[in-house]
């Protein structure tokens, strides 16, 4: 893998399977990398410093950024190595998310090597969703590009390695934290029966069981044919009931152009076609712009001139798939 890597400066594209993966690829490289990393990030206490020290770049998640853009060319023409994932989240099912407009037109005019990082088992010792690690075989392999055929590269389905790999990952209470994933029982379809205490998952309802296994599928399944169908129930739960509640939602919201806190509540969550709920503040679908999610627990959003952020236990993903599903 080493002999593969030029020297600086260049950029690293790399998909998204952990939230440690800058750390994977950089204990394979012998440089530093100035990672681009989202604004939240840096908000984060336990991130948020490490980030800074190691010259990192930081970009709001979901909308354009001129100046993380300049930024990055700054670094590069100084010689230095930055790393990106165009994804701009980590996977939730192993498969590779969409880019971010703008990123292939960034790698054609960065005028250096283009260096592409393939990372796979890394979603598999932690899903996105999980609670609790598990012990596992990571692999990376490295390419070296002159334009964005790198993105070809690196995106990869977690679950077609695992097919040829085979590898075990074994850890305890491995269903733990499936309802971020399971909003509805796949057997009788109803919404939020699934309760995942140990290794399998349980409908409160119909009493099916779903074993989460030591190779990280769920029932035989991997987690990306679990969430088509959960998208699928989800789209005919929107059209029968037009909302979705989805638990309590603890909101911040900050001054987007110094990150600076302007207001703090909770509330019941809800979502409906009108827009997010939680208590009796209302964030309108139309104004809503670059909704993502953050880490496990979070939706994150543009707000007229203002960063929202709503943390939910189980059902950050849930509402980002039924914003997907409403305006799409």
């Amino acid at each position: 893998m080493r002999k593969k890597v030029p020297k600086p400066p260049y950029l690293l594209v790399a998909n998204h399977n952990h939230f440690l993966d800058p750390i994977f690829v950089m204990a394979a490289i012998d440089n530093p990398i100035s990672w681009v990393a989202a604004r939240g990030t840096f908000q984060s206490w336990w991130l948020g410093i490490p980030l800074k020290l190691s010259d990192s770049i930081e970009k709001q998640k979901g909308v354009p950024n001129l100046k993380s853009v300049r930024n990055i060319f700054d670094a590069l023409k100084k010689g230095g190595s930055v790393g990106l994932f165009p994804e701009g989240s980590v996977t939730w099912d192993g498969r590779a998310g969409n880019v971010y407009p703008g990123v292939g037109k960034l790698i054609n005019k960065s005028q250096v090597p283009i260096v592409g990082a393939k990372i796979h088992g890394g979603y598999l010792t932690k899903p996105r969703w999980a609670e609790q690690r598990r012990k596992g075989t990571i692999e990376i392999d490295f390419g070296v590009f002159e334009d964005d055929e790198v993105l070809n590269f690196i995106f990869d389905s977690e679950w077609e390695w695992q097919k040829s790999r085979n590898y075990i990952y074994d850890g305890k209470k491995r269903a733990l934290g499936l309802e971020r994933l399971m909003w509805f029982c796949p057997e009788c379809g109803s919404y939020r029966t699934i309760k995942a205490p140990g290794n399998e998952a349980s409908c409160s309802k119909c009493y099916s069981k779903f074993v989460v296994d030591r190779f990280g599928y769920i029932d035989g399944k991997g987690t990306d044919v679990v969430i088509d169908k959960q998208i699928k129930l989800l789209r005919s739960y929107i059209n029968d009931f037009e909302k979705i509640r989805a638990g309590m939602g603890k909101v911040v919201i900050r001054r987007r152009n110094n990150g600076n806190v302007v207001d703090k509540f909770k509330g019941s969550l809800f979502a409906n076609k009108d827009g997010i709920r939680v208590g009796n503040k209302l964030f309108e679908m139309k104004k809503i712009k670059g909704l993502s999610t953050f880490l496990k627990r979070f939706v994150e959003f543009v707000y007229e001139n203002n960063v929202v952020m709503i943390r939910t236990e189980f059902s950050s993903f849930l509402v980002s798939n039924f914003f997907d599903l409403c305006c799409s």
